[in-house]
């Protein structure tokens, strides 16, 4: 019993300082982040591949860097850093995984800035409690863990766009409470257009947000001149790579990522050597379809890149139709309807909820117009958070692409009803309670995750840890160096990740194994021939049939990729 009365005693005191609250809060995340970037150190996924053949390509000068589907930044960042340090290739996946999570601390100080405009926007801020504050960030501070610490592990620029857009609203937040600030509006413009640089998405949502400056500028020339000279460093900086892209593609465009992400997951288009059809028309210049059974293709020129038939698909898709379909694009929502079931029907955001809802009905002494006048001054950044979920729900949903919005939209919903209530003792206790129960079932929920680190951690520094490079160096031994083409039996796309670090151009493929080893010996004889016209020297492949280690096919070390010369 005395135990129990001291912890009481330590977080009742802790809970008074809300500043050592913040800093406990903060250390914690980041040392669960670094410790879920050291476990995955050596792994990777197959946009990464794209990502880093594009920083490749701009830091040789090789015009291919133009890319219609990868934004340029991360690519760029990552493979810099690399030649900076003069690292060898089997540390190029570390290093992703380090800018991944300067991308996450960067986003864990953006919403620590944006978390401090809240607090200062909020209208009775100079009257609340202590514990009330304290409580605050652990509830705001939870949802940031919750939505963002998974990111860690997907080689991407999703944590970057997620950095950018917390950063955007506080200063949105900080011009509505500051007043007209010029340096506030050139600033928002830089992150937004920075944004831009790393994902094209940003474009239209960048966009809303300045929409957005002019309802929080106090006057009609102020709101002109704010949103001209945010508009004018966006769109500056965004320039750095639509017009280069707008030159290569001979016509005005800042990406074809929003087209074909609605040809892949609304209508039904294949991602990889789509041919034509009747209802999409067909490409100009598709991936040349070598064989039809067993399918081989080749895709060597004119694209350099590791898996060049993934690099770069608005060249392959040039030509594509995407005609509108009521069916698909209901069947669509449908979809994200379910994705975002899954993502927001969790433990913590379910305790979220209730402590809003709660905190809400504590005291309905301010009424519904209460309510619209706490909630009035957020309205806009709410809306904005609604329409960017609404605007992917359209197409397709992933936790890493909408994480920004719920870590805007629930510290705004609890500042509403920090903003409208009188505080009386009731009000504290409860939520004293509901952040244990928050922060509790964040916790539970990470345990997996911190398991599985805790488990990978002592391979970190050994890239021998990585089957993708087990297989990269031990194919040296067949006689393949850096620069040799290859094939593929349908190891590419999802398997394919020691390509990038050995330094080989997978040029030709058969994407359905099934359909060679099935076939006679004349017509898998016919395929390699194929798949030897392209220039490739040998073909890798993945778990092959005990008949074909008589046919010349050899095991790479013990991993389970198996080579085969190509005379």
């Amino acid at each position: 019993m005395d135990s129990r009365a001291r912890i009481v005693r330590l977080a009742v005191a802790l809970a008074a300082e809300p500043g050592r609250v913040r800093r406990w809060l903060k250390a914690a995340i980041v040392s669960l982040g670094l410790l879920e970037a050291l476990s995955q150190m050596h792994d990777t996924n197959p946009d990464a591949i794209s990502y880093l053949d594009l920083g490749s390509a701009f830091w040789r000068g090789d015009p291919v860097w133009i890319n219609g589907l990868w934004s340029p930044l991360y690519g760029i960042v990552c493979v810099g850093i690399s030649k900076l340090l003069h690292l060898p290739p089997a540390w190029e996946y570390a290093v992703c995984h380090l800018v991944n999570f300067l991308m996450y601390a960067l986003a864990l100080l953006a919403f620590d800035f944006f978390l401090s405009w809240l607090l200062a926007s909020v209208d009775s801020a100079s009257a609340l409690p202590p514990p009330v504050v304290s409580c605050f960030f652990v509830l705001s501070y939870a949802v940031f863990l919750e939505w963002n610490h998974s990111l860690l592990v997907w080689l991407s620029p999703d944590l970057a766009i997620s950095a950018c857009f917390l950063c955007a609203v506080a200063l949105l937040l900080r011009i509505r409470f500051q007043g007209s600030d010029s340096s506030g509006c050139y600033l928002l413009g830089a992150v937004l257009g920075t944004g831009y640089l790393a994902k094209t998405p940003v474009l239209p949502l960048g966009v809303c947000l300045l929409l957005a400056l002019t309802v929080y500028l106090p006057s009609a020339k102020r709101r002109l001149v704010g949103l001209l000279q945010a508009s004018f460093v966006f769109m500056l900086l965004a320039g750095l790579y639509i017009v280069p892209l707008s030159l290569r593609s001979g016509k005005l465009t800042s990406g074809e990522s929003a087209k074909l992400n609605y040809a892949w997951h609304v209508q039904g288009v294949q991602y990889i050597h789509w041919q034509g059809d009747p209802v999409h028309g067909h490409p100009v210049h598709p991936t040349r379809q070598l064989m039809d059974s067993p399918q081989v293709f080749g895709f060597g020129e004119p694209l350099d890149a590791t898996y060049a038939a993934y690099y770069d698909p608005s060249f392959w898709f040039v030509g594509l139709q995407t005609p509108f379909s009521l069916r698909d694009q209901a069947a669509a929502v449908l979809a994200s309807l379910k994705d975002y079931g899954k993502l927001i029907f969790t433990w913590q955001n379910a305790a979220l909820l209730l402590v809003i809802v709660g905190l809400l009905t504590l005291d309905a002494s301010p009424g519904f117009r209460g309510y619209g006048r706490a909630l009035r001054s957020w309205l806009p950044l709410l809306l904005w958070a609604v329409f960017g979920m609404a605007l992917f729900g359209l197409v397709h949903v992933e936790e890493r692409y909408v994480t920004a919005f719920p870590a805007v939209a629930w510290p705004l919903l609890l500042a509403v009803a920090l903003a409208i209530q009188p505080k009386p003792a009731a009000f504290v206790r409860f939520l004293w309670w509901a952040s244990a129960v928050v922060l509790s079932a964040t916790l539970i929920g990470m345990v997996p995750e911190m398991a599985r680190g805790v488990a990978a951690i002592r391979s970190f520094r050994n890239p021998d840890s990585n089957p993708a490079w087990v297989v990269a160096r031990q194919s040296r031994a067949f006689g393949l160096k850096p620069g040799d083409r290859i094939a593929a039996l349908g190891v590419s796309f999802h398997h394919a990740y020691w390509a990038r670090p050995a330094g080989y151009r997978i040029v030709a493929e058969m994407p359905k194994p099934l359909e060679y080893w099935t076939s006679s010996e004349e017509t898998q004889q016919a395929a390699r021939e194929k798949l030897r016209s392209t220039g490739a020297l040998f073909l890798i492949a993945i778990e092959v049939p005990p008949s074909a280690l008589s046919q010349g096919w050899r095991q790479i070390g013990s991993t389970s990729y198996f080579i085969l010369p190509l005379p």
